[in-house]
Protein backbone atom coordinates (compact mmCIF):
# COMPACT_ATOMS: atom_id res chain seq x y z
CA UNK A 1 0.00 0.00 0.00
CA UNK A 2 1.39 3.50 -1.15
CA UNK A 3 1.67 5.49 1.80
CA UNK A 4 0.03 9.29 1.28
CA UNK A 5 2.24 12.37 1.33
CA UNK A 6 1.33 16.05 1.13
CA UNK A 7 1.68 19.69 1.99
CA UNK A 8 0.37 21.88 4.44
CA UNK A 9 0.48 25.59 6.04
CA UNK A 10 0.14 24.59 9.54
CA UNK A 11 2.04 22.26 12.26
CA UNK A 12 -1.32 20.49 12.65
CA UNK A 13 -1.44 19.45 9.12
CA UNK A 14 -4.97 20.17 8.95
CA UNK A 15 -4.88 22.71 5.94
CA UNK A 16 -3.70 21.17 2.35
CA UNK A 17 -1.45 24.17 0.99
CA UNK A 18 0.09 23.57 -3.41
CA UNK A 19 1.32 27.34 -3.00
CA UNK A 20 3.50 29.25 -0.87
CA UNK A 21 4.24 32.91 -0.73
CA UNK A 22 5.26 35.25 2.21
CA UNK A 23 2.42 34.42 3.51
CA UNK A 24 3.43 30.70 4.39
CA UNK A 25 7.27 30.27 4.54
CA UNK A 26 7.27 26.83 5.81
CA UNK A 27 6.39 23.79 4.19
CA UNK A 28 4.64 21.49 6.37
CA UNK A 29 4.85 17.56 5.23
CA UNK A 30 2.72 15.14 6.14
CA UNK A 31 1.60 11.25 5.13
CA UNK A 32 0.36 8.46 6.50
CA UNK A 33 0.33 4.56 5.87
CA UNK A 34 4.27 4.11 6.76
CA UNK A 35 6.05 1.82 7.80
CA UNK A 36 7.92 1.46 10.78
CA UNK A 37 11.50 2.32 10.19
CA UNK A 38 13.70 5.81 9.47
CA UNK A 39 12.66 8.40 6.71
CA UNK A 40 15.11 11.36 5.84
CA UNK A 41 13.45 14.17 2.89
CA UNK A 42 14.83 15.66 0.62
CA UNK A 43 13.61 19.40 -0.40
CA UNK A 44 14.88 20.05 -4.30
CA UNK A 45 13.99 23.53 -5.02
CA UNK A 46 12.72 24.62 -8.76
CA UNK A 47 16.19 24.07 -10.48
CA UNK A 48 16.13 20.92 -9.04
CA UNK A 49 18.90 21.69 -6.82
CA UNK A 50 18.62 19.47 -3.17
CA UNK A 51 18.41 22.51 -0.70
CA UNK A 52 18.63 20.20 2.14
CA UNK A 53 17.62 16.70 3.95
CA UNK A 54 15.34 16.74 6.57
CA UNK A 55 14.82 13.61 8.80
CA UNK A 56 11.61 12.52 9.32
CA UNK A 57 9.47 12.34 12.32
CA UNK A 58 7.82 8.74 12.24
CA UNK A 59 5.06 7.80 14.72
CA UNK A 60 2.58 5.08 14.14
CA UNK A 61 2.44 4.79 10.97
CA UNK A 62 2.45 8.87 10.10
CA UNK A 63 5.59 10.31 8.69
CA UNK A 64 6.11 14.32 9.25
CA UNK A 65 8.90 16.80 8.20
CA UNK A 66 8.80 20.63 7.50
CA UNK A 67 11.74 22.82 6.22
CA UNK A 68 11.14 26.48 6.54
CA UNK A 69 11.54 27.70 3.01
CA UNK A 70 13.84 31.55 4.12
CA UNK A 71 16.67 29.17 5.24
CA UNK A 72 18.52 29.17 2.13
CA UNK A 73 17.75 32.48 0.44
CA UNK A 74 19.93 31.64 -3.16
CA UNK A 75 16.73 28.74 -3.84
CA UNK A 76 14.98 29.07 -6.63
CA UNK A 77 11.40 29.37 -7.20
CA UNK A 78 9.07 27.24 -9.24
CA UNK A 79 8.15 23.63 -8.54
CA UNK A 80 9.54 21.93 -5.49
CA UNK A 81 9.69 18.89 -4.45
CA UNK A 82 9.70 17.01 -1.02
CA UNK A 83 11.17 13.56 -1.76
CA UNK A 84 10.79 10.58 1.01
CA UNK A 85 13.49 7.98 1.37
CA UNK A 86 14.24 4.93 3.41
CA UNK A 87 16.44 5.15 5.45
CA UNK A 88 17.83 1.56 5.60
CA UNK A 89 17.85 1.72 1.46
CA UNK A 90 19.36 4.87 0.35
CA UNK A 91 19.36 8.65 0.80
CA UNK A 92 18.50 11.92 -1.00
CA UNK A 93 20.61 12.43 -4.32
CA UNK A 94 22.47 15.76 -4.97
CA UNK A 95 19.69 16.68 -7.68
CA UNK A 96 16.08 15.94 -8.69
CA UNK A 97 16.56 14.20 -11.70
CA UNK A 98 18.45 11.43 -10.00
CA UNK A 99 15.77 10.88 -6.82
CA UNK A 100 13.64 8.46 -8.22
CA UNK A 101 15.90 6.56 -9.53
CA UNK A 102 18.32 6.22 -6.21
CA UNK A 103 17.76 3.32 -4.17
CA UNK A 104 15.47 4.27 -1.12
CA UNK A 105 13.27 6.26 -2.91
CA UNK A 106 9.52 5.90 -1.56
CA UNK A 107 7.13 9.13 -2.21
CA UNK A 108 6.84 12.81 -3.27
CA UNK A 109 5.04 15.78 -3.18
CA UNK A 110 5.48 18.57 -5.79
CA UNK A 111 4.48 22.10 -4.31
CA UNK A 112 4.69 25.92 -5.90
CA UNK A 113 7.50 27.97 -4.11
CA UNK A 114 7.53 31.93 -4.71
CA UNK A 115 10.24 33.95 -4.50
CA UNK A 116 8.58 36.18 -1.18
CA UNK A 117 8.38 32.72 0.79
CA UNK A 118 12.06 32.66 0.61
CA UNK A 119 12.57 36.27 1.86
CA UNK A 120 11.94 36.71 5.76
CA UNK A 121 9.94 39.79 6.83
CA UNK A 122 11.46 42.62 8.44
CA UNK A 123 9.17 46.22 9.55
CA UNK A 124 9.87 49.05 11.75
CA UNK A 125 7.49 49.59 14.88
CA UNK A 126 7.01 52.05 17.43
CA UNK A 127 6.79 49.73 20.67
CA UNK A 128 8.61 46.88 22.17
CA UNK A 129 5.95 44.39 21.14
CA UNK A 130 5.84 45.10 18.12
CA UNK A 131 1.92 45.65 17.42
CA UNK A 132 2.14 49.23 15.71
CA UNK A 133 3.91 49.33 12.67
CA UNK A 134 5.76 52.58 12.16
CA UNK A 135 7.76 55.10 9.95
CA UNK A 136 5.60 55.63 6.90
CA UNK A 137 5.59 59.26 5.30
CA UNK A 138 2.42 59.76 7.29
CA UNK A 139 3.79 58.13 10.36
CA UNK A 140 7.41 58.94 10.79
CA UNK A 141 9.40 58.64 13.85
CA UNK A 142 9.59 61.93 15.91
CA UNK A 143 10.30 63.00 19.39
CA UNK A 144 7.44 60.93 20.68
CA UNK A 145 8.41 57.74 19.09
CA UNK A 146 12.38 58.27 19.08
CA UNK A 147 13.12 54.17 19.03
CA UNK A 148 12.86 51.88 16.32
CA UNK A 149 11.88 48.36 16.97
CA UNK A 150 12.80 45.92 14.24
CA UNK A 151 10.86 42.59 14.11
CA UNK A 152 10.32 40.24 11.20
CA UNK A 153 9.46 36.02 10.73
CA UNK A 154 11.01 33.54 8.77
CA UNK A 155 14.84 34.02 9.48
CA UNK A 156 17.16 30.76 9.45
CA UNK A 157 18.61 29.79 12.60
CA UNK A 158 21.88 31.93 13.18
CA UNK A 159 23.62 35.36 14.96
CA UNK A 160 22.35 38.26 13.68
CA UNK A 161 23.74 42.12 13.39
CA UNK A 162 21.69 44.92 12.36
CA UNK A 163 23.25 48.22 10.86
CA UNK A 164 21.24 51.53 11.22
CA UNK A 165 22.02 54.07 8.41
CA UNK A 166 20.66 57.33 7.88
CA UNK A 167 19.02 59.61 4.99
CA UNK A 168 22.84 60.86 3.53
CA UNK A 169 23.61 56.58 4.38
CA UNK A 170 26.08 57.16 6.60
CA UNK A 171 25.72 54.42 9.91
CA UNK A 172 24.09 55.55 13.02
CA UNK A 173 25.80 54.44 15.93
CA UNK A 174 27.16 51.02 16.62
CA UNK A 175 25.58 47.79 15.04
CA UNK A 176 22.62 45.98 17.21
CA UNK A 177 22.90 42.46 17.69
CA UNK A 178 19.51 41.16 16.35
CA UNK A 179 17.79 38.72 19.05
CA UNK A 180 16.62 35.57 17.74
CA UNK A 181 14.34 33.36 18.52
CA UNK A 182 11.82 29.86 16.34
CA UNK A 183 12.80 32.09 12.90
CA UNK A 184 12.26 35.64 14.48
CA UNK A 185 14.80 38.19 14.78
CA UNK A 186 13.79 41.71 16.46
CA UNK A 187 16.40 44.55 16.76
CA UNK A 188 15.39 48.41 18.79
CA UNK A 189 17.27 51.71 17.91
CA UNK A 190 17.57 54.78 19.92
CA UNK A 191 17.09 57.55 16.76
CA UNK A 192 18.69 60.61 19.10
CA UNK A 193 21.66 58.06 19.55
CA UNK A 194 23.87 59.75 17.02
CA UNK A 195 22.79 64.00 16.91
CA UNK A 196 24.39 63.97 13.23
CA UNK A 197 22.30 61.68 12.16
CA UNK A 198 20.71 63.30 8.97
CA UNK A 199 16.27 63.47 8.65
CA UNK A 200 14.70 61.28 6.14
CA UNK A 201 14.38 57.93 4.82
CA UNK A 202 16.46 55.21 7.28
CA UNK A 203 17.13 51.71 6.57
CA UNK A 204 17.80 48.91 9.15
CA UNK A 205 19.81 46.36 7.50
CA UNK A 206 20.43 42.57 8.75
CA UNK A 207 23.65 41.23 8.15
CA UNK A 208 23.96 37.09 8.88
CA UNK A 209 27.26 37.63 11.22
CA UNK A 210 28.49 33.87 10.13
CA UNK A 211 28.92 35.41 6.65
CA UNK A 212 29.81 39.21 7.04
CA UNK A 213 28.93 42.24 8.95
CA UNK A 214 27.02 45.65 8.43
CA UNK A 215 29.14 48.02 6.21
CA UNK A 216 30.71 50.95 6.76
CA UNK A 217 27.75 53.10 5.16
CA UNK A 218 24.49 51.93 3.06
CA UNK A 219 25.52 51.81 -0.27
CA UNK A 220 28.28 49.28 -0.08
CA UNK A 221 25.39 46.92 1.85
CA UNK A 222 23.92 45.54 -1.40
CA UNK A 223 25.89 42.49 -2.52
CA UNK A 224 27.79 42.80 0.68
CA UNK A 225 28.79 39.19 2.34
CA UNK A 226 26.33 38.47 5.04
CA UNK A 227 23.75 40.94 3.66
CA UNK A 228 20.35 39.28 4.18
CA UNK A 229 17.33 41.98 4.10
CA UNK A 230 16.58 45.33 5.04
CA UNK A 231 13.54 47.76 6.30
CA UNK A 232 13.40 51.73 5.05
CA UNK A 233 11.56 54.18 7.27
CA UNK A 234 10.88 57.59 7.80
CA UNK A 235 12.32 59.68 10.72
CA UNK A 236 11.59 63.41 11.30
CA UNK A 237 14.60 65.52 12.67
CA UNK A 238 12.40 66.16 16.03
CA UNK A 239 13.19 62.52 16.69
CA UNK A 240 16.81 63.17 16.36
CA UNK A 241 17.87 66.70 17.81
CA UNK A 242 20.96 68.41 17.28
CA UNK A 243 21.88 68.32 21.14
CA UNK A 244 20.69 66.02 23.64
CA UNK A 245 18.25 68.22 26.20
CA UNK A 246 20.76 67.00 29.23
CA UNK A 247 23.70 68.47 27.23
CA UNK A 248 22.08 71.74 25.63
CA UNK A 249 20.79 72.95 29.57
CA UNK A 250 24.68 72.20 30.94
CA UNK A 251 25.83 74.25 28.09
CA UNK A 252 23.55 77.08 28.57
CA UNK A 253 24.52 76.71 32.14
CA UNK A 254 28.32 76.79 31.33
CA UNK A 255 27.48 79.61 29.38
CA UNK A 256 25.52 81.83 31.60
CA UNK A 257 28.52 80.76 34.45
CA UNK A 258 31.09 82.39 32.09
CA UNK A 259 28.95 85.30 31.17
CA UNK A 260 28.76 85.78 35.48
CA UNK A 261 32.69 85.34 36.06
CA UNK A 262 33.99 87.50 32.96
CA UNK A 263 31.71 90.35 34.84
CA UNK A 264 32.83 89.89 38.04
CA UNK A 265 36.30 89.97 36.83
CA UNK A 266 36.08 92.99 35.08
CA UNK A 267 34.08 94.67 38.23
CA UNK A 268 36.78 93.56 40.50
CA UNK A 269 38.97 94.83 37.72
CA UNK A 270 37.50 98.33 38.38
CA UNK A 271 37.35 98.49 41.89
CA UNK A 272 41.07 97.88 42.00
CA UNK A 273 41.74 100.72 39.94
Amino acid sequence: MQPTWGSYEDAAHTTPRETFNSSYRTAYMFGESFNTGNYTVGFYDGAGARVTDVSGTFASGNLSAEYLLSTNMTSKEGTWHAVVFNDAQGSPPATYAAANATAGYLVEDDFTVDSSAMQPTWESYDDAVQSNVWGTVGDPYTDTTQTAYMYGQGFAAGTYAVGFYDNAGDKAGSDVSGTFASGNLSAQFALNTDPTGAEGTWHAVVFDTALGSPSANYTATSGAAGYVTEDDFEVNASAIPEIPTVLAAIGVAMFCFGIYYWMRRRRLAYVQA
